[in-house]
């Protein structure tokens, strides 16, 4: 089963679109300052 898994086409069944990247980049910086702000000590 290995080496059939080896020696197997690989076969892309999608592909991600160039906004993808920067889409989560830009939103994992939103998720890492809304962590930040939640984990603030208030009044």
């Amino acid at each position: 089963m290995v080496i059939g898994y080896r020696q197997a086409e690989m076969t892309p069944l999608w592909q991600l679109g160039d906004w993808a990247v920067h889409a989560n980049n830009t939103l994992m910086l939103v998720a890492v300052a809304l962590f930040g702000v939640g984990h603030s000590k208030s009044r």
